[in-house]
């Protein structure tokens, strides 16, 4: 008897599981474009919150271009900011992050307002807002979509208006 109650139960999570993990490709699959855009950019920031430079980069096309510098030079600079000089790191995307798809959906550009900021210790007291040492809070990036995704092809900081 309890054999089968067991089993019952199992039928019933296994096919909870399979209408959650149905429903999730459906939402999954029913993003628009600009929202997936929107969830690289969301992913970037994280990637900094957990202080995973691959994290960051794993988004950033191979040609990928901000103030003359190119893919690898940024993963060195993230690398040596967030793993040698901080221990603390805050990234925040503000909303909306507005995004305009170009060329018929094969590249997009998105703008938005970021922060992030850092302290040396969990005990510090004093951030570090390192946006404004990049040049501001406002940003303008690039994107191609790719066979893995959308990739940022190039970001560029915008005057506050």
């Amino acid at each position: 008897m309890a054999g089968v109650a067991v089993r019952r139960l199992l039928i019933v999570a296994i096919a909870a599981a399979a209408i959650a993990a149905g429903g999730w490709a459906i939402w999954k699959m029913s993003r628009s474009e600009e929202d997936r855009v929107r969830d690289v950019i969301r992913e970037a920031a994280e990637g900094a919150r957990r202080r995973k430079p691959s994290d960051i980069t794993v988004h950033l096309h191979r040609d990928f271009r901000f103030k003359g510098m190119g893919k690898d030079e940024i993963h060195a600079i993230l690398t040596r900011i967030i793993w040698q000089e901080f221990q603390v790191v805050e990234a925040a995307v503000a909303e909306p992050i507005v995004v305009r798809l170009e060329e018929g959906g094969k590249k997009a550009k998105a703008e938005f307002r970021a922060t992030v900021r850092a302290k040396q210790s969990p005990e510090e007291t004093t951030w570090e807002d390192l946006t404004k040492l990049a040049g501001g809070h406002r940003y303008a990036m690039w994107f191609v979509k790719t066979e893995e995704g959308w990739k940022a092809t190039g970001a560029e900081v915008v005057e506050e208006k």
